[in-house]
């Protein structure tokens, strides 16, 4: 029941709470499902293409926490 559960889903929720907006609890899921596999040194394991999207998710999260 709880396997298909993944690690940053409880950071999606409160991210998608506290901003009141689903692309930023997606983009913040999704950051963080990025940082903790690399971290856990599962880079490699990664697609490119979630690589390159952190970056543009990082630029945004950071002018949503700066405003």
């Amino acid at each position: 029941m709880f396997a298909s559960r993944t690690p940053d889903d409880g950071e999606r929720l409160y991210l998608t709470l506290m901003s009141n907006s689903f692309g930023t609890g997606i983009a913040g899921g999704v950051l963080a499902h990025v940082l903790v596999q690399v971290l856990a040194g599962r880079a490699r394991q990664l697609p490119i293409g979630l690589l390159i999207l952190a970056v543009p998710l990082s630029y945004y999260l950071y002018t949503v926490a700066k405003h």
